[in-house]
């Protein structure tokens, strides 16, 4: 299953702690649209074909396999727009949930 997939899968346990998604592809705006009703995707999936917010946050690939596309990054920021999480590749819909609780504490 992919990452969005598991994510949609425990978007509620996402609501339940008051947070919300947000995706951000290098795919175009027709690409993401598909994606998003193929998938049923319940939070917003930007598209970033520019790579303007992706290179802000995360960059892309080098050369080789896979090249100029997206790193995968996780990120969980706070309320107050602090990143207090990060993690290149994907962590598990749990790990990323364990830091949403961290935040109740």
């Amino acid at each position: 299953m992919t990452q969005l997939g598991q994510l949609r899968d425990a978007y509620a346990d996402f609501q339940a702690r008051d947070a919300e998604i947000l995706a951000i592809s290098t795919d175009d705006a027709a690409t993401c649209q598909s994606l998003d009703a193929e998938e049923g995707i319940p939070f917003p999936l930007l598209s970033d074909p520019g790579k303007n917010i992706i290179n802000q946050y995360t960059g892309v690939k080098p050369a080789g396999v896979g090249a100029n596309a997206a790193n995968v990054t996780t990120f969980v920021v706070d309320q107050n727009g602090r990143i207090v999480y990060a993690c290149t590749g994907r962590p598990t819909t749990e790990e990323v949930l364990a830091e949403l609780d961290k935040l109740q504490d």
